[in-house]
């Protein structure tokens, strides 16, 4: 991925996932409506869902994606402490920015 992308990519997990994330909002949900909130509209959330489907495709095993999430797009929340594997998770974030009513 080029690096511009990467940084698109820490503007959602990075900067609104960080370390005090569940301060902010009651569940990961919240946090990602969010992030929709703060969104200029809709072709843009479209664009990054497809982003973050890249990115994760981009990894063989979930293991390695899971750590990517944290030392590369500097990612506080750890999916699999809610039972769900990286890759699902970031899955779950894509089919939420694209269903974002904006």
């Amino acid at each position: 991925m080029k690096p511009e992308e990467i940084e698109q990519l820490r503007q959602v997990f990075g900067a609104y996932f960080h370390q005090d994330w569940d301060l902010d909002a009651p569940d990961v949900d919240g946090v990602i409506d969010q992030f929709i909130a703060d969104q200029r509209g809709r072709a843009q959330l479209v664009q990054l869902a497809a982003l973050v489907d890249a990115y994760a495709d981009s990894f063989q095993n979930d293991s390695e994606l899971a750590r990517a999430l944290i030392n590369e797009l500097w990612c506080d929340y750890l999916p699999r402490t809610a039972g769900t594997t990286a890759r699902e998770w970031m899955q779950h974030v894509a089919t939420r920015l694209r269903a974002a009513k904006r």
